[in-house]
């Protein structure tokens, strides 16, 4: 579990994986209280953290280990108030070139999952930026029902053309040719090209019926050009909403492929550059790494501060 703030009491019995899940259980604050009886310097409870856990299994222990039962306590079989400090391998200050291999390595990780992170965050962004903010099965319903045509088209046909059959297959021919929305600008813009009207011209001016046919024409093929515009915007929102997706998933991926999480390449950073002094990394590495590496110490130091 993970708490905002946690306190622990420190106990014989804690060793190095215990004593990590302990103080890495809060988000905020943490209070280690330490019995001065039981744990006589700092570094008698430091080592007590540190050491390797203890055997828990049969196939741990080998089978010479029973001929040494008879014989007197070892250390490790002391109670640690009497003064037994488990033994723990130092920290390593020496820099190999084998060292500074993995040191690079577990930076050069560190970076390209933060790179990868970032082009993540501004997908992400990217995505929610779009005017359309629906599911895309709604988005891809809503496309359909746009690029369908209107159940009122034929009646409206009927109103402007004088047989609306004829007038109907050529729009449809003209909309195979040329696109949906050029056909419905061409209805709007040039009715005639599609069969006779209603109505008529008398002395250059047109009778009542021609006059409501080519309202009715013009007012059919606007809200076609309309409903066009407005379908090339959502396939538009769509093919870029899949794109995104795609792309996000796909980092996602890579990101995964580094660690799951970044504080296990930061816990790998840490291990690898633990009891290093950086003062000999001058030179040897780039002025980003070196800053990650002290903004690492800092934090350390801080968050061990209160021990």
């Amino acid at each position: 579990a993970t708490v905002d703030r946690a306190y622990v009491f420190a106990s014989p019995g804690f060793d190095r994986n215990l004593s990590y899940v302990a103080l890495t259980r809060h988000r905020h604050q943490l209070a280690l209280y330490v019995d001065r009886k039981t744990f006589a310097s700092g570094e008698q409870l430091r080592r007590v953290f540190a050491r390797e856990p203890r055997k828990d299994l049969v196939r741990d222990y080998r089978l010479a280990d029973a001929a040494d039962l008879t014989s007197e306590p070892t250390p490790a079989e002391q109670p640690l108030g009497d003064g037994w400090i488990p033994s723990v391998d130092p920290v390593s200050r020496e820099l190999t070139p084998e060292r500074l291999d993995r040191l690079q390595l577990a930076l050069g990780q560190l970076d390209q999952w933060d790179e990868i992170s970032s082009r993540a965050k501004d997908v992400a962004q990217a995505r929610h930026r779009l005017s359309y903010h629906g599911s895309l099965p709604d988005l891809d319903g809503e496309i359909r029902k746009l690029e369908q045509t209107p159940r009122h088209f034929d009646l409206d046909l009927g109103r402007v053309y004088r047989q609306p059959d004829t007038a109907r297959a050529m729009f449809d021919q003209h909309a195979s040719d040329h696109g949906a929305a050029e056909a419905y600008r061409r209805l709007r813009e040039a009715p005639e090209a599609f069969g006779r009207l209603h109505g008529r011209q008398v002395l250059t001016l047109p009778t009542r019926a021609r006059t409501e046919a080519l309202g009715a024409a013009r007012r059919l093929g606007s809200d076609g050009v309309d409903r066009h515009r407005q379908l090339a915007r959502l396939r538009e929102v769509r093919d870029k909403a899949d794109r995104y997706r795609v792309d996000g998933l796909d980092l996602s991926h890579q990101r995964d492929a580094l660690a799951r999480d970044r504080s296990r390449l930061v816990d790998k950073l840490r291990a690898q550059a633990a009891g290093l002094d950086l003062a000999q990394l001058e030179g040897r590495l780039p002025a980003r790494h070196l800053k990650t590496l002290r903004d690492l110490q800092r934090l350390d130091e801080l968050h061990l501060q209160p021990l």
